[in-house]
């Protein structure tokens, strides 16, 4: 598309459309691409906690997403998000209209996701529970 052709090189939409990788751009790029977004959906079947989330979150970007694998440990439905049920496209449909149609509700939520991704999963954070696991320590 063309918009595709504005912002990647042919190498990197050729590596993208092959499916060889999710980042073949550097992260100033995906920064501008999530806060250009109304909102951010990951209506999945399977989940770790996915990255994509905590970078929405980190942006500042409502998030509707399936409750599915460790999605509710970072998405709490209500107050920092929209958790859904794993195919119920009805479910779907309405979280997505709640938080497109009242976008005061959507960046309440989206700051405290943002505040939610901040407090866990910032590098600082990371490496003092690493430190802790490595001396034994609870976390």
């Amino acid at each position: 598309t063309k918009a595709f052709d504005n912002h990647f090189s042919r190498e990197e939409i050729k590596f993208h459309l092959n499916g060889n990788a999710l980042y073949a751009v550097g992260d100033p790029a995906f920064r501008a691409y999530y806060e250009r977004a109304s909102l951010v959906v990951l209506a999945s079947f399977h989940e770790g906690i996915p990255v994509v989330l905590m970078e929405a979150m980190a942006t500042e970007r409502p998030v509707v997403a399936t409750a599915v694998g460790g999605i509710p440990e970072l998405i709490r439905d209500g107050e920092n998000g929209w958790l859904v049920p794993s195919k119920d496209p009805q479910a779907l449909a309405a979280a997505l209209e709640e938080a497109l149609t009242q976008p005061e509700l959507a960046a309440q939520r989206a700051a405290a996701g943002y505040q939610a991704v901040d407090a866990e999963y910032r590098v600082e954070r990371s490496a003092e529970r690493m430190v802790k696991l490595f001396r034994g320590e609870s976390l």
